[in-house]
């Protein structure tokens, strides 16, 4: 076994199994003390590792986050997420939107198409208010309270569908969506087709994105069918996160 292959045992080791001692190490990894100590040393020496100077245990440096984030800055969302998108498109027969936070609004960064006869009425790059649709409703409740407080000082008189916008239900409906993991909007933009979305989630665990699926209103006229059908955007809406780089686990309760 290279070097290279000895070095990096060490490190996936201390980032799967967490701080380790020279001893222990060796005898999981089947190499010798000297080895370890040595290469553990030369990782010390690029910040790939840090030694405890008391128990003289490692573990990873900061480095391997710079690392980290650097990957994670280049990648870019929606040819990231894409692949997810199609996947939930397939599975649900229906069509599928990525919404990305960009500041006080939402822009539409990609949308994959489904033979159903209901879409999403939202172009390629269009700003969209957070207060409304079923993805910027559920990056709305997953904001900061201060941020939605400032946000709602800037909301909508009407929804787009006509109908009055009430800001007291929907400051409720936000902590229903956060209590459930998702939102649903139902008929507040096009006649006759609900939205159901979830929030996507960075490394730092920061909302940054939301996808949705839309149907008609009355594929989801029981709690069951909306249930079965949130599951699917919640379970791609981790998926995406994790990809991200996102550790926690966004959950879905009915």
């Amino acid at each position: 076994m290279s070097s290279v292959d000895k070095t990096l045992q060490i490190l996936f080791r201390a980032s799967t199994q967490g701080e380790f001692r020279v001893t222990d190490a060796a005898r999981e990894l089947d190499l010798d003390k000297g080895t370890v100590s040595r290469l553990s040393k030369k990782l010390v020496r690029w910040g790939l590792l840090e030694q405890d100077p008391v128990s003289r245990s490692y573990r990873l440096g900061s480095m391997v986050a710079w690392l980290g984030a650097s990957y994670l800055a280049r990648q870019d969302l929606r040819q990231l997420a894409r692949p997810l998108l199609i996947q939930l498109s397939q599975k649900t027969e229906r069509t599928v939107g990525l919404v990305m936070l960009n500041g006080r609004h939402g822009v539409f960064l990609d949308k994959v198409e489904s033979n159903y006869w209901v879409g999403i009425s939202a172009n390629i790059g269009e700003q969209l208010p957070l207060f409304y649709r079923a993805s910027c409703k559920a990056i709305l409740a997953s904001l900061p309270e201060n941020e939605i407080e400032a946000l709602f000082q800037e909301a909508p008189e009407f929804l787009p569908s006509g109908r009055p916008f009430d800001r007291k239900k929907r400051k409720a409906e936000l902590a229903i969506i956060r209590s459930c993991g998702y939102a649903i909007s139902r008929e507040e933009v096009d006649f006759g087709v609900t939205g159901i979305g979830a929030p996507i989630f960075d490394a730092e665990g920061k909302v940054v994105a939301g996808i949705s699926v839309a149907t008609a209103s009355t594929a989801v006229s029981s709690k069951q069918d909306e249930v079965r059908l949130a599951e699917n955007v919640c379970a791609t809406a981790n998926a995406i996160a994790k990809k991200l780089g996102y550790v926690g686990v966004h959950t879905r309760s009915v």
